[in-house]
Formats: C-alpha cells, structure tokens, sequence
C-alpha cells in the first residue's frame, strides 16, 4: 500500500473518529459502527455532491466489473473460485453479473426487434416446389442409381404427399446449391430417361404449406389471400373442444393461428415472459447435474451454483452478440458459437474452479449437458405451448 493511500485512510478514519452512532449512540472510531454495524452517514446530500458522489461510486463499479469480465474471459472458472474462497471485494458478484446481463440481453432484444422464437407458415405454389425439387435431382442425379432415380421421380410427382418439412429441406438444398454453383438447372431430361413435364399450379393442385421456425430473427410481415386462407381452413378441420373455458372450434382455431403467423410479437412476448421463469428453474438445475459428478470440500453446492450462474450469464452474452452481429454475422457461426461455445467454456470453468482432471472435467460436462439440453428444449416447449394457450 503506497504512503499517499495509507495517509488517505488515515484521515477517512479520524473524520468520523469519536462521533456517536446516529443508530445506537456508541462512540465510533471509523466510518462504521463496531457494534450495529451502520455507517456514520445521514444521508443527506446536495445535488452536487450527490451528483459527484454517484461518478466516483459508477468510477468504482466498472472497475470491479471490467475486472469481473476479464477474469471470466480470459481465465474461465478462476472468479469462481476466488468469489467461493472469501476473495470477494475485487470482483463483482456472480449474481449481479447473471442479472446485469440479462438485462442486457432483454434490452437488446426490444431494441433489435428480434424475437426469441419466430413461427412463420410460408404457402409455397406446389409446381414451383416440384420444379426446384425436379431441379435438385438434376444436379445430384450423376451419383445416383438407376432405382434412387425412379424413387426420386415418384417422390417428386407425389410432393404433396411428402411432409412440408423434407420438401423445404429438398428446396433448401437446391436453391444453395444454386447459389454455390454447384447445381447447374438443366431440362434436357430426356437425355437420361427423365420426363421433362412439370406439373402446374392447376394439375398439382394448390399450395405446399412449408413451417419456419426461427429464433432471434424479426417477425416477418406476412398477409394471406383469401383463397390461402381458405387453404388453411381446409387443411384444420376437427370437432371442437374447450380450452381454458371456453369452446374452440376448427374456425376460431384457425382465426388464432392465422392472427399468430401475421402478429409473431404477440406469441413472442408471451414466450419471454417464461423464459425468466424458466431460468429459475435450470440454474439451481445446472449446479445441481455438476455436483452430482464433482464432489468435494472445495465443490460444494454454493460453488457450482456460482458456476451455474456464471454459464448462463456467458450463454446470454453470446446470443447478444450473435444479435448485434446478426446482419454481417451468418447465422451458423453464431449457433455454432453458442451450441458449441458455452459447453466448451463450462468445461473450461469446471476445470479452472475445482481442478479435477481433465477426464474427470470432460465427463462432468457431457453429463451436465445431456441431461440439461434435453430438458431445457423441453421446458421451452411447453412454455411455447403455454405461451400459445394464453392467446385463446
């Protein structure tokens, strides 16, 4: 400690030595009362002081937080550990870093306009479908037999009987291979015994209803013809059935799918409201999967949860990255960030906090992870179920 803040502290301590506790009355020898514990302060400032006061406090907290974040960064699971060990004033807590980044990751979602989960139903002409399907074939045909060859022609004349999903990914498919130059569209099928007659619109008989579900993608502005809707109806058709007091019939259900798929934000912000509710659930969870496989005086339930906390908090600031950085950013790279990057940086965590083996450490990650990943798509499925149910 240099000579300038030992005689700084000095003089802080002599300010307040000798005054009565504002509390109880004892005589004080610092700034806090050794016997209620309270701070010699009224509290009572001018805007001025207040207002420099609240600099110097701000001054102080990034401090702590840039510390706080550069330890988590760089050295994965170490601020655990020394939070966990008594090392607690340099740091900023674990609790207060999950919260904080939260936070952030909500705000960037308001501010973005991006939703957590985005259901769009795309009605696509079926002779479109069936030509970039035929398309498709074209180009993948050369390492193909004779009998995939014959499969794959009556697969595409029966389109409308395949589920839209494959169809989407068949139409997926060909349009990158199309853009990657890798599927060049040709119609001289007659050159390997191919018929060269595309069913239209008319002969194929209407629309491929093909599903998208997004996350972190902003809801898409979509209308639906009258006769799409009509399509729809058709495709909906049971008895009815009450649901949350009231009767739903095919009609009403079909209004509040179509009111959905035009307004995603309504079922989005419905959703969000779980996703905190879900978060108290799968932290404690996540410690819980850790400590049953890292055991020990020094991995303590109290340690994991700080680890747990820790993750999450990594695992928000990543989809927020992958937010911001959505419009130059593919996609893939930012899933593959966060699928594969938060169970990386879990591995590195339990490793730097508990100092198990590296055996030991892959084993607990691939335990915690199994377990965790299923049972978080699931929780966030019925929260979507959920989260549909309070539109009725």
């Amino acid at each position: 400690m240099s000579t300038t803040t030992t005689a700084a502290s000095a003089e802080h301590m002599a300010e307040h030595a000798g005054r009565a506790c504002l509390a109880c009355g004892t005589t004080i020898m610092g700034p806090w009362c050794h016997a209620c514990g309270q701070k010699d302060d009224d509290c009572r400032r001018s805007v001025f002081k207040l207002m420099a006061e609240s600099v110097t406090d701000i001054a102080a907290l990034d401090g702590r937080f840039v510390r706080t974040c550069r330890n988590v960064v760089t050295k994965p699971g170490s601020h655990v550990r020394d939070y966990a060990h008594g090392r607690r004033s340099p740091f900023t807590p674990p609790v207060r870093l999950f919260l904080l980044v939260s936070l952030l990751f909500f705000t960037t979602l308001q501010l973005t306009d991006k939703h957590l989960v985005v259901v769009d139903v795309e009605l696509r002409d079926r002779g479109e479908v069936q030509a970039e399907a035929q398309a498709f074939l074209e180009g993948m045909e050369e390492g193909f037999t004779e009998d995939e060859r014959e499969a794959a022609r009556e697969a595409i004349e029966q389109l409308g009987e395949v589920p839209p999903v494959v169809a989407e990914s068949v139409r997926s498919e060909a349009e990158e291979g199309e853009s990657d130059g890798e599927t060049e569209v040709n119609f001289k099928l007659s050159e390997e015994g191919l018929t060269a007659d595309i069913e239209t619109d008319e002969e194929s008989g209407g629309w491929v209803p093909i599903p998208h579900v997004m996350f972190l993608h902003e809801a898409p502005e979509r209308e639906y013809s009258p006769e799409e809707r009509d399509y729809i109806r058709q495709m909906i058709d049971f008895d009815s059935f009450e649901l949350n007091g009231r009767e739903v019939d095919s009609e009403l259900f079909v209004e509040r799918i179509l009111s959905i798929l035009r307004n995603p934000a309504a079922f989005s912000n419905a959703l969000n409201e779980w996703i905190p509710r879900l978060m108290l659930v799968f932290v404690p969870l996540m410690a819980l999967l850790g400590a049953a496989v890292i055991r020990g005086r020094d991995a303590l339930i109290y340690d994991h949860l700080l680890l747990s906390l820790q993750t999450h908090a990594i695992g928000f600031l990543v989809i927020t990255i992958n937010v911001w950085t959505g419009g130059f950013m593919p996609g893939s790279v930012g899933g593959l960030l966060f699928f594969l990057g938060v169970p990386i940086y879990y591995l590195l965590a339990i490793k730097g906090a508990f100092k198990r083996s590296w055996r030991k450490s892959v084993f607990a990650t691939l335990f915690v992870f199994s377990i965790y990943s299923f049972l978080f798509w699931l929780g966030l499925f019925i929260a979507a179920a959920y989260s549909f149910l309070e539109i009725f």
